[in-house]
């Protein structure tokens, strides 16, 4: 399912006010977690620290996304719009440190891309009329060079580690915030 453009919504030029505009100071001590919450208080939605969580989760969803397609034989031309988007947020957004984790994310997504293409190139017969064959081409030529982890085949791409960290990270905030709740 196509849910790039949805995930990048918040970073969209037309949002890019939301960015740009003086941030508010925070009222409270936190903003609630988004964990469980579905959207902001308006008194939360203008500050720095909503921002920053906009982005970094904005970033965070990506790399589940497109780690979910990041083994797919078409994955160099799947990037392109999220590239062109990010690159333009990036140019756009005065706060460093929003470049510097764009910057991260497009050399990630740069790495999985160049994973991907030589894989491609190893493929031998690359005739579009079966492309059912090209795909399991493709797959054979990615098992190669997968590991088992808890009785599953991964493939060690960049997308796919920094997934592994990601979710590695949400299970132990969960269960951080589980404990505090005993």
């Amino acid at each position: 399912m196509p849910a790039a453009q949805y995930i990048l919504y918040p970073l969209d030029t037309s949002n890019l006010g939301f960015f740009t505009s003086k941030p508010k100071s925070l009222q409270d001590k936190t903003i609630p977690d988004t964990l469980v919450s579905l959207k902001f208080a308006k008194k939360h939605i203008y500050t720095q620290e909503a921002r920053d969580r906009v982005v970094k989760e904005v970033l965070e969803s990506l790399t589940l996304y497109l780690a979910a397609n990041g083994n797919s034989i078409a994955f160099p031309e799947l990037i392109v719009p999220i590239c062109v988007l990010l690159s333009k947020f990036k140019k756009q957004s005065g706060n460093t440190n929003y470049k510097k984790s764009v910057q991260a994310f497009l050399d990630l997504l740069q790495r999985q891309e160049t994973f991907v293409a030589q894989h491609r190139a190893k493929i031998k017969d690359k005739s579009l009329k079966d492309p059912a064959k090209l795909f399991s081409q493709f797959s054979a030529v990615l098992q190669s060079h997968s590991t088992q982890q808890d009785g599953k085949e991964v493939v060690n791409s960049p997308l796919a580690k920094e997934q592994a960290k990601l979710e590695r990270a949400h299970t132990e905030e969960v269960a951080r915030k589980m404990q505090a709740l005993k």
